[in-house]
């Protein structure tokens, strides 16, 4: 036979679970919403510093006309969008985008700073 004072609290473990998994499942969320952000930024990060390096070379081997080709391609293979390609003197600055997150980078001899 149950008492009087356990018999208002049946279900009440219930409940209880079902807000630790609402709060489980909203954390869930949260992180990897977090974590998608944080692995669009290393891929636009990415995609900008080797584009930035293929520029260079190709300015070094062929001249300012083909850089921004190179980088283009490269950018692109690394599966980001090219914002911006400059070449000033004997330096390449790029901006790639991935999902909206910009970066930029900027390869070129280190005897010669920007």
């Amino acid at each position: 036979m149950e008492d009087a004072a356990s018999v208002g609290e049946r279900g009440s473990a219930t409940a209880l679970g079902v807000a630790v998994a609402g709060v489980i499942v909203v954390l869930a969320l949260a992180i990897a919403t977090l974590s998608a952000s944080v692995l669009s930024a290393v891929k636009a990060q990415s995609a900008a510093d080797f584009g930035a390096l293929a520029g260079a070379h190709v300015l070094w081997l062929r001249g300012s006309a083909a850089a921004c080709d190179a980088v283009q391609s490269t950018v692109e293979k690394n599966h980001a969008v090219l914002s911006t390609c400059t070449v000033t003197g004997s330096h390449v600055r790029v901006k790639a985008i991935v999902n909206g997150i910009t970066r930029e980078a900027v390869a070129g001899p280190v005897d010669d700073p920007p």
